[in-house]
């Protein structure tokens, strides 16, 4: 069967002071919005994701004359340095909840920061894990049998990762300390293309016993975890006094989440998504251009700003040379979202 993107049915309905999410028959409860209590401790590296801080900005808006207050939510505070860290461990969580057992294999078509994440994650929970994302050890093409694909990876011990043929060392490197095989398929492939990395990990998933096909494009935990923590700790640091946010847009998981939260507990906020477009100048990776997938619904969503890349890369040198903050240009994306609406 072919990988498709936009074949999960999930349903949002309001349930009481939260959320019930409805993905193909499998029904997922939110937990309660509260902020996460601060500790000395903790019984594991995974307990320290979340409550990350909240930074004014103060020379960029003083240049601009703007009389308004900007924060950033610095999301590298996460221990593996992105918001993906909720999500991974969110939807390993739910996957546990529903099948997920511990010896099993852990199968993820990802990339970039998630792939980290979904590593990291099964590192600390003793899974071992497959998944197709930016990798760099070996490279796969439709035209290795199928038989041959899974049986050799079938037997590895090791977290295993496809990815298009377009990581960069350092992420490669990470995934690779975390014990995770990488494994590199055609580059420039579209999800629903039968030799993506999204495609190789659903063979593999099939011929794999014991395996768990984990993908950040149908899974609802992959929001609600937004819906769950960012967004409270964004009021919550605030003081409930929030007039407007804006939120990048990769998947759309992370702008799903929150918006659903502020128009059920904050219905004056107004809420943003940002994406990129630009032909003449190298796309943002972190930020979607085009169709999204299942897991967004932007029903509650205010708007959606398109920024121009190298708009964004110039303000991140901005963000970074002026504010001191250490972002990337979905940040800037952002920013510059901001400061137009």
């Amino acid at each position: 069967m072919a990988y498709d993107m936009h074949a999960a049915k999930i349903t949002w309905s309001e349930n009481g002071d939260g959320y019930t999410i409805v993905q193909d028959g499998m029904k997922i409860e939110s937990m309660k919005p509260q902020p996460k209590p601060r500790t000395k401790w903790f019984n594991n590296i995974l307990e320290a994701n979340g409550n990350t801080p909240l930074s004014k900005l103060n020379r960029i808006p003083e240049k601009k004359s703007l009389k308004c207050n900007i924060y950033l939510k610095l999301e590298y505070f996460n221990v593996a340095g992105s918001l993906e860290d909720r999500s991974a461990i969110r939807m390993i969580e739910v996957a546990e909840q529903h099948g997920l057992k511990k010896g099993a294999t852990v199968i993820a078509p990802a990339s970039g920061n998630i792939a980290i994440s979904i590593a990291l994650v099964c590192a600390v929970k003793g899974y071992k894990a497959m998944i197709p994302e930016n990798g760099t050890n070996e490279t796969f093409s439709c035209e290795n049998s199928q038989i041959e694909f899974v049986t050799k990876y079938a037997i590895s011990s090791k977290c295993i990762i496809v990815t298009p043929d377009r990581p960069s060392h350092d992420i490669a490197d990470i995934m690779t300390a975390l014990d995770a095989q990488v494994i590199r398929t055609n580059n420039g492939k579209t999800p629903e293309s039968p030799d993506s990395h999204y495609a190789y990990a659903k063979l593999i998933a099939e011929g794999i016993p014991n395996s768990y096909f984990l993908d950040e494009n149908i899974s609802g935990a992959n929001a609600l975890t937004h819906y769950e923590t960012t967004a409270n700790e964004i009021v919550t640091a605030l003081n409930s006094k929030v007039d407007l946010v804006i939120v990048p847009v990769r998947t759309g998981a992370a702008l799903t989440g929150i918006s659903k939260f502020f128009k059920q507990h904050h219905p004056g906020t107004k809420i943003y998504g940002v994406r990129s477009h630009d032909e003449d100048f190298p796309p943002i990776p972190e930020l979607s251009t085009g169709n999204l997938p299942s897991v967004a619904n932007f029903s509650d969503v205010t708007g959606m700003e398109i920024v121009r890349s190298k708009e964004a890369f110039l303000m991140t040198r901005e963000l970074i040379k002026e504010e001191g903050l250490m972002v990337g240009p979905s940040s800037g994306a952002g920013v510059c979202a901001a400061f137009r609406v």
